[in-house]
């Protein structure tokens, strides 16, 4: 039993924060200046000091809401990227669309729908179809549209993978790297 109370105290539920739609618009604004200063890297990653610079920006603007980086705006950005990153693969998929009026996603058919999210097998992007995504454009500008997707490295491990089984040397070289 104490073990058990001892475990529960060790979890630490982090409670999602209700951002305001100033204080979220606010947010985005300041992402957008960030990307103009350049503290965006690669692949939508934005550079070390950033996210405490928006904490700043943000108590600045909102100083009794109480907004930190660890974790509202570790939290809030990772939803973000998430969402802007499954529409984003969505768009770059065949059969898929975008709605520019209702910020929404098209879709050619149940067909294609369908055979998405069977191959994507992530019971979150169901209710995609029928969401309204009213900063998708914002988030382009933010997160950019090149995206590290992971496709070239399963390529070089496939590959790898082959070619090691023909070399069993080689195999043993390639293993100890990963």
């Amino acid at each position: 039993m104490a073990s058990e109370n001892t475990q529960q105290a060790n979890k630490v539920k982090v409670e999602r924060r209700a951002w305001s739609d100033e204080e979220f618009s606010t947010l985005l604004d300041l992402l957008e200046e960030a990307v103009a200063l350049n503290k965006r890297a690669d692949a939508g990653q934005f550079k070390n000091g950033t996210f405490k610079w928006l904490e700043q920006k943000l108590e600045a603007k909102f100083p009794e809401a109480g907004i930190k980086v660890k974790p509202h705006i570790e939290l809030i950005m990772r939803r973000l990227k998430t969402e802007y990153g499954n529409v984003y693969d969505m768009l770059n998929t065949s059969g898929f669309g975008w709605d520019d009026v209702n910020k929404k996603i098209l879709v050619d058919s149940d067909d294609v729908w369908n055979a998405y999210i069977q191959a994507k097998r992530d019971t979150t992007l169901k209710n995609y179809r029928t969401k309204v995504f009213p900063h998708f454009n914002r988030l382009m500008i933010i997160f950019g549209k090149d995206r590290a997707t992971g496709k070239m490295l399963k390529l070089l491990l496939m590959y790898l993978r082959t070619w090691t089984k023909k070399n069993k040397l080689m195999k043993t070289m390639v293993l100890q790297l990963f």
